[in-house]
């Protein structure tokens, strides 16, 4: 038994074959993780090692390697390729060490040790290592119509680029302001995606002149609106159908406007009118000389 050389100071019976020197499981992950480590009286007795893998007898330094709780140390893909060649209905005890036949997976006794912790880590990526870990099983029909999934999101998310023929013309085409053309349009079209709403809900009345400026619905909604306004949206409101299905009803109602003004007219001048007559000296019998009052 020794002290191990990490800040921990655990006492330890495992000791490094390559680096001779006492080590805990928290050394063998952070500083010892490709290492053979092995009880300090074998050491003792032959301080002779092997570091290759024992499953495909290639140096341990070469691929990612894990560490069993027995501390026995082998490549990655070399023991998933073991485990995953055994039959599907193997029972988790059935998994075990290649050196020592020892259980892959760490006892329930052991389950928050450094090298169990990060051996359950590893393990967990594997299909074949889930029902021994306690884990569900992912299914294998819905694994695949996610990756579907997946694919063809990843398809629509793919620009397509669509090649043009280029079409043959005797004519030929002049484009010498094109670069005016595209920084007006993307002006105009910029000046119209800022405020959606000014647009939307303005009754402007696009004149011939490009420079007529824009009606704004913010200053002008509180303005005091003239009758003649006030008619003139009634009459877009209620009347703005199309010339040719429906020009009956817009002369009808043509017709019913000038009414009541020769209407609202005729009844001027006739108060007017009376106005007048209340006034006439002439109609008065007391001052008019030819209209004689008996008395």
């Amino acid at each position: 038994m020794g002290l191990c050389k990490c800040p921990k100071k655990k006492v330890t019976q495992q000791f490094c074959f390559e680096h001779k020197v006492n080590v805990c499981e928290f050394c063998m992950i952070s500083d010892h993780p490709k290492c053979v480590v092995g009880p300090y009286l074998n050491w003792l007795e032959d301080d002779s090692f092997n570091k290759s893998c024992s499953l495909c007898r290639q140096d341990l330094v070469a691929e990612e390697c894990i560490r069993l709780v027995c501390y026995h140390l082998f490549h990655w893909s070399c023991l998933n390729k073991y485990a995953s060649d055994m039959p599907s209905n193997t029972a988790p005890a059935g998994y075990t060490c290649p050196d020592c036949h020892k259980p892959i997976f760490p006892p329930s006794s052991a389950a928050n040790t450094p090298i169990s912790l990060n051996l359950r880590k590893l393990l967990s990526t594997a299909e074949w290592a889930r029902v021994g870990l306690g884990l569900p099983i992912v299914d294998n029909s819905r694994t695949s119509l996610m990756e579907t999934e997946n694919n063809l999101s990843n398809h629509r998310n793919v620009p397509q680029v669509i090649h043009y023929s280029p079409v043959t013309s005797s004519v030929p085409i002049a484009v010498n302001n094109v670069s005016n053309y595209l920084s007006s349009n993307s002006d105009s079209n910029f000046a119209f995606s800022t405020n959606p709403r000014k647009v939307t809900e303005s009754d402007v009345n696009f004149s011939n002149s490009s420079t007529a400026p824009l009606l704004d619905i913010d200053e002008d909604k509180y303005r005091t609106k003239s009758p003649m306004e006030f008619f003139s949206k009634w009459f877009r409101a209620h009347g703005g159908f199309p010339l040719r299905q429906n020009s009956h009803r817009r002369w009808i109602i043509l017709g019913v406007l000038l009414f009541i003004g020769i209407c609202t007219l005729v009844h001027y001048f006739l108060k007017m009118g009376r106005l007048n007559a209340d006034n006439d000296p002439m109609l008065d019998p007391d001052f008019n000389p030819h209209i004689r009052v008996e008395e």
